[in-house]
């Protein structure tokens, strides 16, 4: 077995005892090479700048939209030392969150794709946007995207934070990562955060801690937590048990931490084209996947758009989560039923020539819920069709 899926050894010192951090280097050699990429532009020789960094110049760069690596580039130093010039003069740095978006928005941020070990190519990531008010008001290009979603959509809610890996659930995550996880109400978080907390006692405090989560996790039917909860009591005075159970009745429950739900909307089809037609329609530059065969599950194409305020204006337009049974038709303005009916049949209708007279053309359509079939023939009949 391999060093990885795609080396045998370390690319630079070729090593196999140390773990894999990323390009192919061991932890220790990739921290070299990052170390010397960020002073490769440093041209001077001596060790002080040859002249004064003053606050109002790095004030003004920094805000003018200059990263603290262009600054360093531009002052001919390194990064950490503009990062520390900021602190020292008391400039406020940009959160992560900024960061990033104005990276995305400058094309800063790109890695290299790799596939195999001989072929890769690089991409660019780029700042995802969409027309928010593209749902807020009826047109044609509206409803034929709704119609669209209707049948070939999907809401998506999680209470997950986002950028947790998949060892979530492990208890392997910081002791951060793993609070961040049970707020938002996660039965096996919450008992992997009470293990973490009895577990590492260090002060008292953390025996409060962890019999608040087990409670709380064994009141969401986590069963497990229940007896070492009773285990752990024994070990409490009553102040401290007291103490435990007022912090649990004060814990909010996930339907209260709206601010930890994200919601999102996917669309997906055999072929790309619909999906890149909804795309330019919503304004959107969102990325289209493509799913492979997986087991019983066919090849599909995925368009995914993570927006609140679009997935807001579709859940006041009648789409719902899980929807397949219970859609039923939405009110629109009479003028726009035909683009709407077009939108939905060319998510999952057919049309074909019967196979005993070629010159009669025929028509299907499929869906889950019977109300919405039913509600669909009235308005073609409605449209004068037979």
């Amino acid at each position: 077995m391999g060093w990885t899926k795609d080396f045998a050894h370390c690319q630079s010192c070729g090593t196999t005892e140390r773990k894999h951090r990323a390009k192919g280097m061991c932890a220790s050699c990739y921290s070299f090479s990052s170390e010397v990429r960020q002073k490769s532009h440093i041209t001077r020789t001596t060790h002080h700048l040859p002249k004064a960094i003053r606050r109002e110049d790095l004030e003004t760069a920094y805000q003018s939209g200059m990263s603290l690596n262009d600054l360093a580039q531009h002052y001919n130093c390194t990064r950490q030392y503009i990062y520390k010039l900021a602190k020292k003069y008391g400039i406020d740095t940009r959160t992560q969150s900024d960061a990033r978006n104005l990276a995305l928005e400058k094309g800063k941020l790109a890695f290299t794709h790799r596939l195999g070990t001989e072929h890769e190519s690089t991409v660019t990531l780029q700042k995802r946007h969409m027309n928010e008010t593209f749902f807020k008001s009826w047109t044609p290009a509206m409803a034929w995207v709704l119609g669209v979603i209707y049948t070939d959509g999907c809401l998506h809610t999680s209470t997950q934070p986002r950028g947790q890996s998949k060892s979530a659930k492990s208890g392997k995550l910081h002791l951060r990562e793993q609070v961040q996880l049970a707020n938002c109400g996660d039965m096996t978080a919450q008992f992997y955060l009470a293990t973490k907390y009895e577990y590492g006692i260090r002060v008292p405090q953390d025996f409060i801690q962890a019999y608040k989560w087990y409670t709380i996790a064994s009141g969401g039917r986590e069963e497990v937590a229940a007896v070492p909860c009773d285990e752990l009591s024994k070990k409490m005075s009553p102040i401290q048990i007291a103490d435990a159970r007022r912090q649990e009745q004060e814990w909010a429950p996930p339907e209260k931490r709206a601010d930890t739900v994200s919601w999102s909307l996917s669309i997906g089809q055999k072929e790309p084209e619909l999906l890149e037609k909804v795309r330019v329609q919503m304004g959107s530059n969102a990325l289209i996947r493509f799913n492979g065969k997986r087991g019983v599950a066919g090849a599909l194409y995925n368009l995914r758009i993570a927006n609140a305020t679009v997935c807001a204006d579709l859940m006041h337009l009648g789409l719902t989560p899980k929807k397949s049974l219970t859609i039923t038709f939405p009110q629109m303005p009479p003028h726009l039923v035909r683009d709407f009916i077009r939108g939905c049949w060319d998510g999952d209708g057919s049309v074909y020539l019967n196979e005993k007279d070629l010159r009669m053309p025929g028509a299907s359509f499929i869906s889950g819920s019977k109300d919405f079939i039913e509600q669909l023939v009235r308005h073609l009949v409605g449209l004068e069709l037979p």
